[in-house]
């Protein structure tokens, strides 16, 4: 390559954090995909704020519980975009709203994010300074996945089973949570939906590396993307051996997929320059190969924004909720 890998990459590494925070707004504003703006009011629901499920400032989430709780036994997670170093469950709000209009119990959660130390300052990798990682956010997602259920349960709720959803970084921790939580969900996953959430964390596709990290550079850069992401040391000689593959394993939802995994239905930009399209194309042929059922609408024309390819999002909204009516049937 005729430029500083090393630069390029931190280069992209900054654009990724800064493109991911702004690029699903569309979705975010609830009017993408189906998500339709609701008029709220009493006769709709309620909605209690900040309610804690763990010890640091981000571990928090809004609960929206429709008026009507009788039908009420199903729900939904939805987990903010952000490039894994921004974002507010605040953003989603429109989001949980129309599906608490449905019928379900929603929730937004907030996670530990890297760069501002806003975690929980345990020392793990989790809001520890510029720390934290895919890993220790994907572990946050899934304490409070099971302080969610139980708040629901606590407010007269008692749901019985839930989907996991989100949009670019959150739609990754989604469909880590989907693939590697499951067994162990307090109440059986019955979807997952991903908005443009990378599958798999792979410098080589990320960033067309081509030479197998031959090079002192492309190695180097490789390792310090893969350590970034992951909260774990990794070495030029582990990108060379492929060894690094092992420490993304935990973090790769493309890696996670077994036949038990849950109804798959995603989304991606073929223009993404955020998060490559060609970084997650593994999951369709890894879904495909376990016999999950799955739906991959690629936006043709769009990028990250999926905002090129208006007759996609309207079928992705007709997807969405075939997916909600069909694994996540209200009583």
């Amino acid at each position: 390559m005729k430029k500083s890998v090393w630069r390029v990459l931190y280069l992209l590494v900054f654009l990724l954090s800064f493109g991911l925070g702004i690029a699903l707004t569309a979705i975010s504003g609830g009017e993408f995909g189906g998500f339709r703006k609701v008029d709220w009011n009493e006769s709709v629901g309620s909605i209690e704020t900040d309610i804690a499920y763990g010890s640091g400032p981000l571990h928090k989430f809004d609960l929206y519980l429709p008026a009507n709780r009788d039908r009420a036994t199903k729900l939904v997670v939805y987990v903010h975009a952000g490039g894994f170093t921004g974002g507010d469950k605040a953003d989603d709000a429109n989001i949980a709203k129309f599906l608490a209009s449905k019928g379900y119990v929603a929730a937004t959660i907030n996670y530990s994010l890297s760069g501002n130390g806003n975690g929980n300052g345990n020392g793990n990798g989790n809001g520890n300074g510029n720390n934290a990682n895919v890993r220790t956010m994907a572990d946050d997602v899934k304490q409070g996945v099971a302080s969610i259920v139980q708040a629901a349960k606590s407010r007269g709720y008692p749901v019985d089973a839930m989907a996991i959803g989100g949009g670019s970084a959150g739609g990754a921790l989604a469909m880590i949570y989907a693939y590697r939580e499951a067994e162990h969900a307090p109440v059986p996953v019955n979807a997952v939906i991903s908005l443009v959430g990378p599958a798999a964390f792979d410098p080589m596709a990320w960033f067309g590396i081509d030479d197998d990290f031959a090079s002192d550079e492309t190695a180097t850069s490789g390792a310090a993307f893969v350590s970034i992401m992951t909260g774990e040391p990794v070495s030029a000689e582990m990108m060379r051996s492929g060894t690094y593959r092992n420490v993304l394993k935990s973090i790769t939802p493309t890696a996670l997929v077994t036949p038990a995994a849950p109804p798959t239905l995603v989304a991606f930009g073929a223009l993404d320059k955020v998060a490559p399209f060609a970084a997650s194309t593994g999951l369709l042929q890894a879904l495909e190969r376990q016999g999950v059922p799955h739906d991959a609408l690629v936006f043709p024309n769009s990028g990250h924004g999926l905002n090129r390819d208006p007759k996609m999002s309207k079928v992705l909204g007709t997807k969405i909720d075939e997916y909600l009516d069909r694994y996540l049937p209200l009583d």
